[in-house]
């Protein structure tokens, strides 16, 4: 909804403004709104997705080979053996099977539907069933990653958390799965400069190297409504991510050369779209250590 900046918000008082139907917008669009106000946003977000996707192509591809080295370190089949995984998880029960039952359902779909794949197709010919975990976590979706570390022993959560800066391995888990939505969002099409994410990334401080992520424990870092649920928590996850894993990343800069690029929209008084109201960012952030 490109067009939502440009039109009249219902006043507070309005009958018209329903919060729980989440009507704040009237039909009517602001005096002085063009069709070139909505194309310049639509421009810019999508240039912006560009640049989210390739650092979660990055980061998605350094979870994959951090998953595959710890698993493969315990027993190169150790998905496949709930000996190897941390069984009070794996054998925890979820709609009305274990997570390693559900888990065994979805890396046996992976196979089949990469059965054609020249490197599976030889695996298969030539040792049959089961595949290593490194070709495994080479078939999976990024969204099934997931359920694979969420069943790990800890200890090699803690590793694969440790490789991108983070020291609790619940937490990391948390994370992983906001960056699948983030990826979702980025490669569907839909806008992300006034989005709403589905899960809340909060920031821990216990988890993370404070020097680069303490403004995030902060309240109300950011005027924005809801701003756990806006681009800039994710991107500055995502960005941290890069960073602390030991290939290094700048990553960080795309990103904030790209918001920078933020077509102003003036109409009256105030600017109709803002990093700061619209997408959670703090104010001044790309002063901050993370950003610079």
């Amino acid at each position: 909804m490109r067009w939502v900046p440009v039109r009249a918000s219902r006043a507070p008082s309005s009958g018209q403004r329903n919060p729980a139907a989440r009507t704040f917008r009237a039909e009517r669009y602001l005096p002085g709104s063009t069709f070139a106000h909505v194309q310049e946003l639509e421009k810019f977000d999508s240039k912006l997705r560009e640049v989210c996707l390739a650092g979660l192509w990055d980061f998605e591809m350094r979870v994959r080979a951090a998953l595959a080295h710890a698993l493969a370190r315990r027993d190169v089949f150790a998905h496949t053996d709930v000996q190897h995984l941390d069984q009070s998880e794996a054998l925890k029960m979820a709609g009305g099977q274990t997570k390693f039952e559900a888990w065994e359902k979805t890396y046996r779909s992976a196979i089949r539907d990469s059965a054609q794949e020249d490197f599976v197709a030889h695996l298969l010919v030539k040792y049959g069933h089961p595949l290593p975990i490194w070709a495994i976590v080479d078939v999976l979706s990024f969204g099934s990653l997931p359920y694979l570390y969420e069943i790990a022993q800890r200890a090699d959560r803690l590793e694969v958390a440790n490789a991108f800066g983070v020291t609790q391995d619940k937490q990391f888990g948390a994370w992983l799965r906001a960056m699948v939505d983030f990826r979702n969002y980025c490669a569907h099409g839909s806008r992300l400069f006034n989005r709403h994410f589905k899960r809340e990334a909060r920031v821990v401080p216990g988890a993370i190297d404070r020097s680069l992520l303490e403004h995030l424990t902060v309240p109300n870092y950011s005027p924005s409504e809801r701003p756990l649920s806006r681009l800039y928590v994710n991107a500055a996850l995502l960005a941290y991510f890069l960073r602390k894993h030991s290939s290094g990343s700048t990553w960080y800069l795309s990103f904030r050369t790209q918001i920078r690029k933020l077509p102003t929209i003036q109409i009256g008084v105030e600017a109709l779209v803002k990093p700061a109201a619209n997408m959670g960012f703090p104010l001044q952030w790309d002063q901050l250590d993370l950003w610079t």
